[in-house]
């Protein structure tokens, strides 16, 4: 198990700026994902750590030693690709050896070490097939096994589940967290999918277009406490409300809204808060409650009405209309309310989160 830290980590590719003085720390032994759109530098990251790009600027170090110039092949570091590059006139136990027979080792510990990640990534009886007679699901086990018998420091996924459908790719994500908890291998994934992130990850790295990571925290901190309007839109659906902050305690905000007036818990975590800033919040669908009658309990209460619902399978999916005309998506498990119906929107303070940008 090694660390990975990213220390002030710059680099261009011609004019075009596509990480500008990064730092990352990434805990051994852990399952940490970058999550972010095409194009915010997710890859090049990922290649930096494997010694296929040089920064421009900065340091990679895995543990305490400085890798930053040390070429790939040196490196105790390991790529799962989304193309698995198998070689199809190797059969699945000569594709899972094939590092091993370059490195030189003798037969006998080829042979141990392959059966021994055959049964981990559960491919046994397939040890004589050839990849073209595989499932989309057995070719990443032997690509994942091909890089896990190599013994690497730190395990790289570049997006390797993408071209899987939505249950095959649920399937293999649940067995790649099984086997990042069995091994304890510093695994760092990438992927555009907040599910694959939210579903897996010790810790995520919300990545913004510009190259820059916007929040790094657990998910459901990531998710329930979004520090920006961009995290916040990225990692789900959710209401972005503006307003301004009219009265602050330690503990309370008094917000004056595009819905109304409301009240929020004051994060002792963020940054800085004054009377007369101007702000926005984030409010998840699925935190807001809707009735025919007013509820107790809650700090935030609202009246509307539908204005229309989307059947989503497990929830409804209702546009609530507030007396102000301001619209929220409200996720509800209750399926009887019907459009033009007159409610109470009810969600606590803790639920009305303030960005910091």
């Amino acid at each position: 198990m090694k660390s990975v830290s990213l220390l002030n980590i710059s680099k261009s590719h011609g004019d075009k700026k596509i990480l500008d003085n990064l730092s990352l720390f990434i805990e051994a032994g852990g399952f940490f994902v970058l999550l972010g759109p095409s194009g915010c530098g997710k890859t090049t990251i990922l290649r930096i750590i494997a010694g296929l790009e040089k920064p421009d600027s900065g340091k990679v170090l895995l543990g305490d030693e400085d890798i930053t110039q040390q070429p790939a092949y040196q490196r105790r570091v390991n790529t799962v690709f989304q193309q698995q590059g198998l070689f199809p006139h190797l059969t699945v136990f000569e594709n899972i050896a094939y590092g091993l027979v370059v490195r030189g080792l003798p037969r006998e510990a080829i042979y141990e070490k392959v059966e021994r990640q055959i049964k981990i990534v559960n491919l046994l009886g397939l040890e004589k097939k050839y990849p073209e007679t595989l499932s989309g699901g057995q070719l990443q086990r032997v690509a994942l096994a091909r890089s896990l018998v190599m013994e690497p420091d730190v395990l790289l996924f570049d997006e390797p589940m993408s071209a899987l459908d939505a249950r095959l790719k649920e399937r293999m994500l649940i067995e790649c967290l099984n086997l990042q908890h069995a091994l304890k291998t510093t695994f760092i994934y990438i992927t555009h999918d907040r599910k694959e992130a939210l579903m897996v990850a010790d810790e995520i790295a919300v990545m913004n277009f510009d190259g820059k990571v916007e929040q790094v925290a657990a998910p459901k901190q990531v998710y329930l406490r979004p520090r920006s309007r961009f995290v916040a839109n990225f990692i789900g659906d959710v209401n972005i409300i503006a307003g301004v902050i009219k009265d602050l305690d330690q503990s309370t905000a008094s917000l004056q809204t595009d819905i109304g007036n409301l009240s929020s818990m004051v994060d002792a975590t963020s940054i800085v808060w004054s009377v007369g800033a101007r702000i926005f919040a984030s409010i998840r669908p699925e935190r807001i409650a809707l009735s025919y009658e007013e509820l107790s309990g809650f700090g935030n209460k609202l009246k509307g009405h539908i204005e229309s619902i989307i059947f989503s399978g497990v929830f409804m999916r209702y546009m609530v209309a507030t007396s102000v005309g301001t619209t929220l998506l409200v996720f509800e498990d209750n399926f009887s309310f019907k459009v033009g119906d007159e409610v109470f929107v009810h969600f606590h303070n803790d639920d009305v989160i303030m960005l910091e940008s």
